[in-house]
């Protein structure tokens, strides 16, 4: 059987493998091997991540390797497919553009920017901005979830979160449009941006071809707060690609 390559772009503030859910579980059961891209707590470098996927392409080519990306990872994800084409990129919650950010959201980026000679030596206080950054939660959804989530957000609240807070504010979405199929999942509570479906629609635009996907009523953080919902919708896309 070939070696198979599923690559994980974390967003912004989660580079932590439980906090993507059973999705790792879910891939390895269709037999992708899968990469969690390391991005750094110190720094974010766009171009040394690319330069490390890249040469990771490169050195291991295999049959299928498909993307999946998560919110901010959706930029790196989409940098890399600018001159990579491959199987499929399956991108959930995704920044389309900084337009699109709710208000809400910029003013945390806004804080994740100013604040970093405080907070990262702070215990109560990376809690309190972590919990900021995991705001509103669909009723039902497990306290263990919530903690789990909570956790892995404190964890990469580090010097690096300011680098990607500033690149996310000004970022432009692609002028180009890219090649490999794109399955772009929202969630229709999503209030990191103005309007998720369109913020969807406007990812979707930028491939030549995509199918969008409702998450139903969730917010930024569906594999927590609706994971039978989320990891079934994972599944029947693997299944779709294979």
């Amino acid at each position: 059987m070939p070696a198979w390559l599923c690559i994980l772009f974390p967003n912004i503030s989660h580079a932590w493998k439980p906090a993507r859910g059973n999705i790792i579980s879910i891939c390895e059961n269709w037999g992708y091997e899968c990469l969690l891209i390391e991005r750094g707590q110190e720094s974010f470098d766009l171009e040394k991540i690319i330069h490390s996927v890249n040469q990771r392409l490169s050195n291991h080519p295999t049959e299928k390797t498909i993307f999946i990306s998560s919110s901010f990872g959706d930029i790196v994800a989409r940098e890399l497919l600018k001159k990579n084409t491959i199987r499929a990129h399956i991108s959930i919650c995704g920044v389309s553009d900084s337009k699109e950010i709710s208000l809400m959201s910029k003013i945390l980026l806004w804080v994740a920017k100013k604040i970093r000679p405080y907070c990262y030596r702070r215990k109560r206080l990376r809690h309190k901005i972590a919990t900021m950054f995991n705001r509103k939660r669909t009723p039902g959804v497990s306290i263990e979830s919530i903690k789990m989530n909570t956790k892995c957000a404190e964890r990469w609240l580090s010097k690096g979160l300011s680098e990607r807070a500033s690149f996310l504010l000004q970022y432009k979405e692609p002028t180009l449009p890219i090649k490999t199929p794109a399955y772009i999942l929202y969630s229709e509570d999503d209030n990191n941006f103005k309007n998720p479906k369109h913020n969807a629609n406007r990812i979707a635009h930028y491939y030549e071809k995509s199918f969008v996907i409702t998450l139903g009523k969730a917010g930024h953080s569906s594999f927590v707060e609706m994971p039978q919902s989320y990891e079934e919708t994972i599944s029947n896309i693997l299944h779709n690609i294979w």
